[in-house]
């Protein structure tokens, strides 16, 4: 049955990170429909499951962050290395061997089991979220960490020549400053997105780049124990 945003819902924007737009008519949609857009950008696969974890609002308003911050930061700044680029803003093939895991009937589209989306990978999920971790959550944000967060970015699109560096560099920039590294790694390695995408092996070249190109980071994930991972919401073992 066609919904009121599905307008807004093509196979071409799923998990590009567009943020709202100019059309008004997408400030004008039923909240529930605004939240499946911003859901929709972000490539988010389970919106309902997550919504009804953490409130519409709230997940709504954490899409549409996340989905600003790669799209009109992270991928602005990355243009001066163009291969960086397109290798931020380009799907992914899946591996024959790592299927697509479970998503929501109509939150993804077909192209979805065979590719992942620039924000359906593991740097495209983390990347926003660790510089805002930078920037500031709530009452910690302020106008000095965001131009921090910025400097850092940009700094670390100098170093980079991929994706998973960009991310690894980053991480590392910001702990080094003086955001949470528990936090961080929180959003490097999510274990949710390994269930939601199964890809094994990106998770495993993120870990290799952690120990390369994050070393404060990698501490801190080492000095955790497993228990301590897993009830921060981090993945328990690297052996994956």
């Amino acid at each position: 049955m066609s919904k009121e945003g599905d307008i807004f819902r093509s196979p071409d924007t799923f998990g590009r990170g567009i943020f709202l737009g100019d059309d008004p008519a997408i400030l004008a949609l039923p909240p529930e429909e605004g939240l499946r857009v911003s859901a929709w950008r972000h490539a988010c696969p389970k919106p309902g499951a997550v919504s009804q974890e953490f409130g519409l609002e709230w997940t709504k308003h954490r899409y549409d962050e996340c989905n600003f911050v790669f799209k009109s930061l992270i991928c602005e700044f990355a243009k001066v290395k163009p291969e960086l680029y397109n290798l931020l803003t380009s799907p992914t093939p899946r591996l024959s061997d790592e299927p697509v895991g479970p998503y929501e009937f109509g939150a993804v589209p077909e192209s979805h089991n065979t590719e992942m989306s620039p924000l359906s990978t593991l740097w495209g999920y983390a990347l926003p979220r660790v510089f805002i971790e930078q920037a500031g959550r709530g009452n910690e944000r302020s106008a000095e960490r965001y131009f921090q967060a910025i400097d850092l970015l940009v700094e670390a699109v100098e170093r980079s020549s991929t994706p998973i560096e960009l991310l690894t560099n980053l991480s590392e920039a910001v702990v080094q400053n003086d955001a949470d590294p528990t936090a961080v790694l929180n959003h490097v390695l999510e274990p949710g997105i390994l269930v939601e995408e199964n890809c094994r092996t990106m998770y495993k070249e993120v870990i290799a780049s952690l120990r390369e190109n994050a070393p404060t980071v990698w501490q801190h994930y080492q000095n955790l124990t497993p228990k301590q991972r897993e009830d921060a919401g981090i993945l328990k073992d690297p052996h994956i």
